[in-house]
């Protein structure tokens, strides 16, 4: 993002703020509660979306290590990725091609091989077939060639890696945020902390929580409301994806200061909803990562992780300066995943067929327009 680009977003806040009002759709929206109980529609989802669409599954700084490897839970299933002796990180289904064991039940650590624990097919870091007990007798006519680990299209951008896209597809998927995430320097940070657990809520609750912000003063009153302008959202799509600006109340500051001094990581709090699923809530000296990954209609595991500077000056920040910003996090956000769980629970009792969108809510509108239209 450009220092023009930053301006041009405080500009748009500063006059929603003088004005007290929120940017609007043209018209209120509805969305059924079928879509979030629905078992077939559910599986439609996971079918269309989820195992089609690029994931970001893993920061580098997890596999920095010559010979690191890291399992993780996705839609494709458990995958092993792994970073050979060149550097290469590559991903696995993390499944042995014999009988179908998983091959890794560690969730990280440093290995040139891995044994299946069922038989002990070996496999190199690199997905090759290297060994076979009794191969000679039992498995005569097998080409090892045609049984190494399977691999999924991969890209390591950003920082990060994204599975499930071609190289040449990728900037085609960020639909011009690329500019973005680059600006955000997510290969500059390293992981700090991370906080794993299911929801009782269907995954798309989730990602409304994150696309407006006409909750935040009664739903974090007790926690970081005080700190931003009632029902104040700027918002911005960028093909299937979106952009949060959330201004702070120190934007009333602004106008003593020179444009070019104008920082929009020090005057709002962002999100970048990339969808179906990846989300980066970027503060001022860090940035959140959230995963989420559907399980059942009523159940979304989620996985946080607060990724800090490695370099620079605000590396040298002390522990407890990471803690208490971690902390603030989690419990902010819990108080969003409570209230997805009180809604999905109020789903039995049939009092409501479908939810209402505000003209202040309208992200979340055109959220479900794009999930209904992959389906």
């Amino acid at each position: 993002m450009k220092p023009q680009d930053e301006v041009a977003l405080l500009k748009r806040a500063i006059a929603l703020a003088e004005s007290g009002g929120s940017e609007l759709a043209d018209r209120m929206g509805t969305s059924p509660v079928s879509q979030y109980v629905d078992a077939e529609r559910f599986a439609q989802e996971m079918q269309n979306i989820f195992r089609r669409q690029p994931a970001a599954v893993a920061h580098v700084s997890e596999l920095s290590e010559a010979n690191a490897y890291l399992t993780v839970d996705s839609p494709h299933g458990s995958l092993l990725l792994t970073r050979d002796a060149d550097g290469h990180i590559q991903v696995f289904h993390n499944v042995c091609r014999h009988r179908g064991t998983q091959l890794v039940n560690e969730q990280s650590g440093c290995a040139k091989r891995f044994s299946c624990p069922y038989h002990a097919w070996t496999y190199a870091n690199n997905g090759e077939l290297v060994g076979v007990p009794h191969a000679e007798t039992g498995f005569p006519e097998l080409r090892r060639e045609d049984f190494g680990l399977v691999s999924l299209p991969s890209v390591l951008r950003y920082g990060l890696v994204w599975v499930g896209v071609e190289e040449k597809d990728f900037d085609a998927y960020l639909s011009g945020l690329a500019p973005d995430l680059a600006w955000l320097g997510l290969d500059d940070l390293r992981v700090y902390a991370t906080e794993q657990r299911a929801w009782r809520a269907n995954w798309k609750l989730i990602a409304e929580g994150g696309l407006e912000a006409y909750h935040f003063r009664k739903a974090h009153g007790k926690t970081i409301a005080p700190f931003f302008y009632d029902n104040l959202n700027l918002w911005d799509r960028f093909g299937d994806h979106f952009r949060n600006v959330l201004p702070r109340r120190s934007l009333e500051k602004l106008k003593d200061q020179d444009e070019s001094a104008w920082s929009l990581r020090h005057n709002s709090h962002m999100t970048y909803s990339l969808f179906p699923m990846t989300l980066f809530l970027v503060q001022s000296d860090h940035i959140v990562w959230i995963q989420a990954r559907p399980i059942a209609p009523d159940q979304t595991d989620i996985r946080m992780t607060t990724l800090v500077p490695a370099q620079g000056e605000d590396a040298k920040k002390p522990e407890s300066h990471w803690q208490t910003n971690h902390q603030i996090t989690c419990t902010t956000l819990t108080e969003d995943f409570e209230l997805g769980e009180s809604i999905q629970a109020g789903f039995a009792n049939g009092a409501n067929t479908e939810l209402q969108f505000g003209r202040n809510e309208g992200a979340l509108t055109e959220y479900n327009r794009i999930v209904s239209a992959y389906l």
